[in-house]
């Protein structure tokens, strides 16, 4: 008798999958947020640290820019050019904690020579947790004292418009767009978006903290 091989997931498939996860990941996300106040939103446990309303606009941000090179990797793909966007540390200019930004163009090549020999749960590790401090990319740096409504609804909508991108143009090879950044590594559209639901996780852990912090605001 012939053993039955299981079918492979299609690229829409692991598209579908990684959606899934971001989803269940913004769905933590507003429960934890959803109760709170203005001034719980705005609150900051200490001198250079971001608020939970700072988080959630950092969110925002990174899942804008994600979302426009995954627009981007989509016109590429429905032109018949090669679908592969490339960014640098110039422009997103991620970094170790320990690292000074200014050294970053000096370790491009050896940055993305890194990033080709490490595995991916090592990657999706860093991205996790928080035990491998970074400082975020300039052009992700939050807002202060957002409108917690709008907030909420910037989450909500971001979510919606990755969602009806992917939906509309479902008949492409998400996995044959490819997502280059010398400290991210190479990535396919449903990597990046697993990554993107990873980023989250790793900040609902610092809204923990907020939330549990002594100095908290009570609700009035």
């Amino acid at each position: 008798m012939e053993a039955t091989l299981a079918p492979q997931k299609t690229a829409t498939d692991q598209a579908t999958l990684a959606l899934e996860m971001l989803h269940t990941s913004r769905a933590r996300t507003l429960s934890m947020v959803g109760p709170l106040t203005q001034a719980q939103i705005d609150y900051s446990p200490g001198a250079g640290r971001w608020s939970i309303g700072e988080i959630l606009d950092h969110l925002v941000l990174a899942e804008a820019h994600n979302r426009k090179d995954i627009t981007r990797l989509v016109e590429l793909s429905k032109a018949g050019q090669m679908p592969v966007v490339r960014r640098s540390l110039g422009e997103i200019n991620i970094s170790p904690a320990f690292l000074p930004k200014c050294f970053l163009p000096f370790l491009e090549l050896p940055f993305s020579i890194i990033s080709t020999i490490i595995p991916v749960s090592f990657r999706e590790a860093v991205i996790r947790y928080r035990v491998f401090p970074a400082v975020t990319a300039d052009t992700m740096t939050p807002r202060k004292q957002r409108e917690a409504g709008a907030l909420r609804m910037d989450l909500t909508a971001s979510l919606t418009e990755i969602e009806c991108l992917l939906e509309t143009h479902r008949h492409l090879d998400y996995e044959e767009m490819l997502y280059q950044h010398p400290i991210l590594g190479t990535n396919s559209v449903p990597q990046l978006i697993r990554l993107l639901a990873l980023h989250e996780q790793r900040h609902q852990e610092q809204i923990h903290d907020i939330l549990t912090d002594r100095g908290f605001p009570a609700r009035s």
